[in-house]
């Protein structure tokens, strides 16, 4: 998650700014004990903001009374969850209390940060190159936010475990997590795992859903789950009617992996490498927004985690904008998503431009004229015109010098951070769509529709984008949870008991964060 969500939460509470230092003689008492607070941030690459532009992910630390702080990708997450109870004098003290220290691997971010923020202190640590630095910053720490890329949530669990700290994050948990699993409960210590948009706020409104249900002697027999994070539809005005609030290349891996899941008691399984894309279709219940969806991930497994022995068809997918996959098969179909080394598209290589990468992706001398690779490329997608026409709005043959990255995909991802980000001034769009059959006890069925639509703020840059809100404000409700001493549990948390979904839900609808729920008998 992006450090824009450091604004979104601090521009929502009290400012920093004009907050004075945090006292060393006279901390405040949170959970019966003197607490001293500073957040950190590590980081790893991922596309920012028009200010944090390659930031890594992130860890939040809540220190130990006079102990130095871990870090975090939010820094202002537990101050603005604390937020939610609209107590100006409490939060007072609460800000008197913590004081904040972001721990960037990127210089400028850290002055960009200490700018905006004066009363934050800043450190420069990279923790894949520094994982002793890691080590001692956990170490003083009872909790730590880990929002790095997903493939790097290991090496910050893995110091959680040596230094018996508790740890909270947004992301799935990966095999790789879940290979930790006997660690975490050996060092006695929280795992809070997939508290953000989705993971996170789908398990909150699905398991509210399923509850509901069964409390009354009803049983769920299907669930299909739909999250879409979009430009706003008058800014989805790109051949792709999509932009990237993350990191490109991490989004446009997800279009090539392949999905299991559930549709009428038979499992369905998509190979990986962009078959994904011919299984998308259009989303009827949302007509207004023109959204196609697909499957993503293994959604089977969550039958058994959410304990849905009734269920015939599991489906979690994702929502775009209706264009966006034939654009993506196009794509694909051209060799811009090979992830294969290309000699020619090495860093090393001299200065070239998109009409030269074009060609040697096609296969073409890079020397060949604009009209010789239009030609080549009508010839290998064999597609309408109008997607042709879309292929080459992207820039494919602009005489823009290319940053090469090794291979044609991470090339085009690159590119596609530069045309594709949001402007200062844009807002996004978060669409979460659940559909759940319900049998009652006298055999009627219901089609109950749970729908989440959370436009972002214009003019707040990416400190305003929904997606900034959705995926850090319940993360940060989670933390201030496990440091009052709400979440009980040791090991791995997700959160689907009444006791942590039901509070974090209710502190959403408080920021005006509520979903709605229409019935349709069937």
């Amino acid at each position: 998650m992006p450090l824009d969500v450091l604004f979104n939460f601090s521009a929502r509470s009290l400012p920093m700014a004009n907050l004075p230092p945090a006292s060393n003689t006279s901390p405040i008492c949170v959970n019966k004990r003197r607490v001293k607070v500073e957040a950190h941030t590590k980081c790893s690459y991922w596309a920012l903001d028009m200010l944090f532009h390659r930031l890594l992910g992130t860890s939040l630390g809540i220190p130990r009374l006079k102990l130095q702080s871990v870090g975090c990708h939010l820094p202002c997450c537990i101050p603005y969850a604390f937020n939610i109870q609209h107590d100006p004098s409490e939060m007072c003290k609460f800000f008197h209390s913590f004081r904040m220290k972001i721990v960037s691997n990127l210089i400028s971010d850290l002055e960009n940060v200490k700018k905006v923020y004066p009363n934050i202190s800043v450190k420069q640590l990279d923790i894949l190159q520094d994982t002793e630095g890691l080590g001692k910053l956990v170490a003083k720490h009872d909790l730590v936010m880990s929002m790095v890329p997903w493939k790097f949530h290991p090496q910050v669990f893995a110091a959680c475990i040596q230094h018996k700290r508790n740890v909270l994050t947004a992301s799935y948990c990966s095999p790789a997590l879940r290979a930790m699993e006997q660690q975490i409960k050996d060092a006695g210590i929280t795992a809070f795992m997939e508290i953000g948009l989705d993971p996170g706020i789908d398990h909150l409104l699905a398991m509210e859903c399923f509850d509901e249900t069964y409390a009354k002697g009803g049983k769920v027999i299907s669930y299909e789950s739909y999250t879409g994070g979009l430009p706003a539809p008058e800014y989805a005005d790109n051949p792709l009617r999509y932009k990237f609030s993350w990191s490109p290349e991490a989004a446009m891996t997800t279009v090539l992996n392949g999905a299991t899941y559930l549709k009428d008691g038979e499992v369905k399984q998509i190979p990986p490498g962009g078959a994904l894309m011919d299984y998308a279709h259009p989303m009827n219940d949302l007509v207004g927004f023109n959204l196609e969806g697909y499957p993503n991930r293994d959604s089977t497994s969550y039958k058994d985690i959410y304990k849905l022995k009734d269920c015939h068809t599991v489906i979690r997918g994702t929502l775009r904008y209706k264009g966006f996959t034939k654009v993506i098969k196009a794509l694909i179909e051209l060799g811009f998503m090979d992830q294969s080394p290309h000699p020619k598209l090495a860093p090393s290589c001299p200065p070239t431009t998109w009409k030269e990468v074009t060609c040697m992706v096609l296969g073409l001398d890079p020397k060949s004229s604009v009209a010789d690779a239009e030609a080549a490329i009508r010839k290998k997608l064999n597609m309408p015109e109008e997607t042709v026409h879309e292929v080459l709005a992207l820039g494919l043959l602009s005489d823009k010098k290319a940053k090469l990255c090794g291979n044609p995909f991470a090339t085009l991802s690159t590119h596609f951070s530069d045309i594709l980000a949001y402007g200062p001034n844009e807002r996004d769009l978060i669409v979460m769509s659940h559909q759940i059959g319900v049998e009652w006890p006298d055999k009627r069925r219901e089609l109950k529709i749970v729908r989440l639509v959370i436009y972002g703020e214009e003019g707040k840059g990416r400190a305003g984008l929904a997606m900034s809100r959705t995926v850090g404000l319940p993360a940060a409700i989670a933390a201030l949870m496990v440091l009052n001493g709400e979440v009980k549990q040791k090991g791995f948390v997700l959160p689907f008991a009444p006791e942590l979904y039901k509070p974090i839900l209710e502190r959403l609808k408080k920021e005006g964060i509520e979903a709605t729920e229409t019935t349709i008998a069937l």
